[in-house]
């Protein structure tokens, strides 16, 4: 009996794996590459390439939405980087990740949205499981084992999203904006 259930058991297992593994290697949808969430890569190129002395500017879409690059520039005589996506990457990974990316001279401001600061909001939420997975799967290294643990609720609609993006493939956006 236990020789059956262990074959069960791996019936069931392998096929799940096989079938997890080929919904991650599909590429991700075209709505998705036109969100702010590949930005990430633009924002950490700007941060490997800017010259100091720099503003760096983390946070949220508040950022992203809310502020003038140039005028800053203009002012303050700084070269200004602003890697503000969306609230829901968490704070925790966006620190992390600019981090890499900080050097001596450099001035950061952090401008978190309030929910940042209760419950695991700073963990990072889907939109953060998916910015791994498409954008920069070498970011999963950024995440402590809490994140890693909370993020993981998030897997299962992560896949069934890229499911479900497989099956409407034949929606093709039509206007070529670029990153949101």
């Amino acid at each position: 009996m236990k020789k059956f259930s262990l074959k069960v058991i791996l019936l069931l297992i392998l096929p799940s794996l096989f079938f997890i593994s080929v919904i991650l290697w599909l590429p991700p949808s075209e709505k998705f590459q036109k969100s702010l969430f590949y930005s990430l890569i633009d924002k950490n190129k700007l941060l490997k390439d800017t010259h100091s002395p720099r503003l760096i500017l983390l946070g949220d879409s508040n950022l992203s939405f809310g502020l003038e690059s140039k005028r800053l520039k203009d002012s303050l005589k700084l070269n200004p980087v602003n890697t503000g996506i969306h609230a829901l990457l968490g704070l925790k990974f966006m620190l992390a990740n600019a981090k890499k990316y900080i050097a001596k001279d450099d001035i950061v401001v952090i401008s978190p949205e309030y929910q940042q600061f209760f419950d695991n909001y700073a963990d990072g939420e889907i939109e953060l499981v998916s910015t791994i997975v498409e954008v920069s799967p070498e970011s999963i290294k950024l995440l402590d084992i809490k994140q890693a643990f909370v993020l993981s609720k998030y897997l299962p609609d992560f896949l069934l999203s890229k499911f479900r993006s497989l099956m409407s493939r034949n929606k093709i956006l039509t206007d070529t904006i670029g990153v949101y």
